[in-house]
């Protein structure tokens, strides 16, 4: 914040009048100007920071999604199979009970 020093030296009141208003409406200028900066400071942060949050709840629920559709995988896969996690041998094994069923 600026300091205002005003000195009346001179009969020339009118002079020294308008420098002195000049300077108070620079001080309250500049005074203004720094609150909107700040403000502004304070906004930036604050978005930066609510950006963050979003991003870190996007994680959370993309992970959370992949459990769960992962587990849904998994129930489905391992309906009427003899072995749980081998996806590629179910096949086979419905052939092969197919096959039997037929003999």
């Amino acid at each position: 914040m600026s300091t205002i020093h005003a000195i009346y030296q001179s009969k020339d009141d009118i002079a020294n009048k308008k420098e002195f208003e000049y300077t108070i409406t620079n001080s309250v200028q500049n005074n203004n100007q720094t609150k909107v900066t700040t403000a502004s400071q304070n906004m930036k942060s604050l978005t930066d920071a609510l950006i963050l949050l979003q991003e870190s709840i996007n994680t959370y629920l993309t992970s959370k999604l992949c459990i769960t559709n992962e587990d849904k995988k998994n129930i489905e896969d391992t309906v009427g199979d003899n072995d749980e996690n081998d996806d590629e041998n179910d096949d086979e094994n419905d052939n092969n009970d197919i096959e039997k069923t037929n003999y």
